[in-house]
């Protein structure tokens, strides 16, 4: 946040208050606290970093501004058009120069769990990976495999195991298998030397499938069955990545459609909306003035300017 926070419970639920936020323990010798966030409106606050950046806007402490882009990762990734009836969308990032400590490295597997769960409906819609990008070379394939013919080792385990082995043995397939087992054949993400990344939105590889302290350069992967879900989710984790230091670079997606070209990821662009300030007023019964608007505005992290007498141009960063 770049500024000390209260220390006891009831001062720091004064400004979690914001963020629909209340403490669930406090642990002072550890210099921790558990926070339960209650807003399921705002995805971009359920993580550590996004709860810092809302109480820095909120507070004063710095201006709202959007996550940025660095540049081209040169990563490229080809979509099997076999996926379509199965979980047809991707979007990827790789996030570098990152240096996760032990805090940040649960702080983002709690996101992703938060995700996965509810914004991505159980991984139903959506799901995400993080990949040891160093490993990895482009392009990558997104496609299909056989079950029973494919085979890799799976996080968390030492052995190689077929894809309908993992659903039927490993804990996270038996948690997810309904997603995928109805069909033929499954998704599978495979980088050019033929290296298997992963069974979305089942398990990661064990190679380059996880990540740690010692990881400097991460590829974020969301796939999913909602074109729209995927690409939020998307900036909303790079976002978090880029909270601790990381910096953002755009891949590029090629769909086995007629799609006119390929769709780059992340979309860091900002949305715009004129507010009539009258307006506003007559349905909150208020008398705010434009600055007094804009200054509400820019605490809610929505930079605004007056574009008229009445009106106001608002942003929502993404």
């Amino acid at each position: 946040m770049g500024q000390k926070v209260p220390r006891d419970e009831d001062g720091l639920n004064q400004i979690l208050a914001y963020v629909k936020g209340d403490v669930e323990s406090l642990d002072e010798q550890n210099d921790s606290v558990s926070i339960e966030v209650k807003d399921s409106n705002h995805p971009d606050i359920w993580s550590v970093e996004g709860i810092a950046r809302a109480l820095r806007t909120h507070l004063g402490i710095a201006k709202p501004k959007a996550p940025i882009l660095s540049g081209k990762s040169g990563l490229r990734v080809t979509i099997d058009r076999k996926l379509g009836p199965i979980r047809p969308f991707i979007a990827t990032s790789i996030v570098r120069n990152v240096k996760p400590s032990e805090n940040a490295l649960k702080s983002w597997i709690s996101l992703q769990e938060k995700m996965d769960l509810t914004y991505g409906r159980k991984r139903k819609r959506a799901s995400i990976g993080f990949y040891q990008a160093d490993l990895i070379k482009s392009p990558l394939r997104y496609t299909v495999g056989n079950p029973d013919d494919t085979a890799f080792v799976p996080l968390g385990s030492t052995e190689k195991m077929t894809l309908r082995e993992i659903v039927e043995k490993h804990p996270k397939g038996i948690e997810y298998s309904e997603i995928i087992s109805s069909f033929k054949d499954w998704p599978l993400l495979i980088d050019r030397d033929g290296k298997i990344l992963s069974l979305p939105p089942i398990i990661n590889s064990n190679d380059l499938g996880k990540i740690g302290s010692d990881t400097r350069n991460i590829l974020v992967e969301v796939t999913g069955t909602n074109v729209e879900t995927v690409g939020n989710t998307l900036k909303i984790v790079v976002a978090a990545l880029a909270e601790r230091g990381g910096k953002i670079y755009s891949c590029t997606q090629s769909y086995a459609d007629k799609r006119p070209k390929p769709v780059i990821t992340p979309d860091l662009k900002s949305s715009f909306k004129d507010l009539s300030v009258s307006y506003a007023n007559r349905l909150l019964g208020s008398t705010f003035k434009p600055a007094e608007t804009i200054r509400a505005f820019v605490r809610a992290g929505h930079p605004a300017r007056q574009v008229s007498k009445d009106v106001l141009r608002v942003e929502s960063l993404c």
